[in-house]
């Protein structure tokens, strides 16, 4: 919907889980087609961008099987993690996509690895394993190419949250969390039988 007039266009992605999100130049959409959802087979699955003047469809190479693309500001890189609905027994790996010279390479894997967002100057990609001791986030870093450990929430699974997951960036730099506990009571049923 064109925010000044009013006046709207429907986009259609398609089957599967979309996840659509802005491109950072605004001139596009891209989404991830989910290869079990939807009888989406792993070949259609992958990494689309709509182009909002064309409409036109373009599938990012290689990208079959990946889930939660994020962009770079720059729009240099691509980030997105492997399907682990596909196969929950494999390490979920994170992927990053050159834009320039158009392929993918491996920089993280974990149990299971949810993309969280990148910087604003494109430099630091962060990400964390929900699955892992701490369910630990990591900064992965363009220039190092390396990741380092960003922050741990051992202390707070010990003090009874189930879930620590971190979501995003404040604009002042502080983490936000999204904590879950269990939601659960423990009962006893005295029984008086004849």
């Amino acid at each position: 919907m064109q925010a000044d007039t009013g006046s709207s266009k429907e986009l259609t992605l398609g089957t599967g889980r979309n996840e659509p999100r802005w491109s950072p130049d605004g001139k596009s959409i891209y989404f991830a087609k989910w290869g079990t959802d939807g009888g989406v087979t792993q070949a259609q699955s992958g990494i689309f961008l709509l182009d909002l003047r064309s409409s036109a469809f373009t599938k990012v190479p290689g990208s079959e099987g990946l889930v939660h693309p994020r962009f770079s500001a720059d729009h240099r890189y691509l980030a997105a993690v492997t399907n682990f609905d596909q196969n929950p027994s494999q390490p979920t790996r994170v992927m990053l996509f050159d834009t320039r010279t158009q392929s993918w390479r491996e920089i993280a894997h974990g149990g299971l690895v949810n993309t969280v967002d990148w910087s604003n100057d494109s430099r630091d990609f962060y990400y964390q394993d929900i699955l892992a001791d701490g369910q630990p986030a990591f900064r992965y870093s363009t220039i190092a190419n390396k990741s380092d450990l960003l922050v741990e929430f051992g202390d707070l699974l010990h003090a009874g949250y189930a879930r620590c997951m971190f979501l995003s960036f404040a604009p002042d730099g502080s983490l936000v969390v999204s904590l879950r506990r269990n939601q659960v009571n423990v009962y006893r049923l005295d029984l008086d039988l004849p």
